[in-house]
């Protein structure tokens, strides 16, 4: 089977029935490589956005009903997805998030801000010639 290129240091392989094998990287997506060596991107990282909105409206001694029904939601399942990093929620939520807990929405969801920021500055420090893309 075909190897991906990881560290060794992040990597583990499990051998599956028929010759193929799953090559675990230890990050949000992981490759199957079958037999006949066709690739697949898999999300296995089902908490995709992780927050601290639960550690937030515990602060605040808020049930989730109560947040729930300060977003407007009928009920606490969309909270519930936030909460559990399954769902994103729109942009007006997020500031009413904001406003029910106190914080900035940074500190909300902290990774994916500073993830974000260590991006975009990295890019900053690129010189403007290797950033620019050609346009034809």
């Amino acid at each position: 089977p075909e190897a991906l290129p990881r560290p060794a240091s992040q990597q583990a392989t499990d051998t599956a029935a028929a010759g193929a094998v799953i090559q675990f990287n230890f990050s949000p997506v992981y490759r199957f490589i079958g037999p006949d060596t066709v690739k697949s991107d898999i999300i296995m990282d089902q908490n995709k956005y992780q927050n601290e909105l639960v550690v937030y409206r515990r602060r605040w001694g808020l049930g989730q009903k109560q947040v729930a029904s300060l977003l407007g939601h009928r009920d606490t399942s969309m909270l519930s997805r936030y909460e559990n990093g399954k769902s994103l929620q729109p942009l007006e939520t997020a500031l009413r998030l904001e406003i029910i807990y106190r914080v900035p929405v940074a500190f909300l969801y902290h990774k994916l801000y500073a993830s974000l920021r260590d991006h975009i500055r990295a890019e900053e420090a690129m010189p403007t010639a290797l950033r620019q893309q050609p346009l034809f």
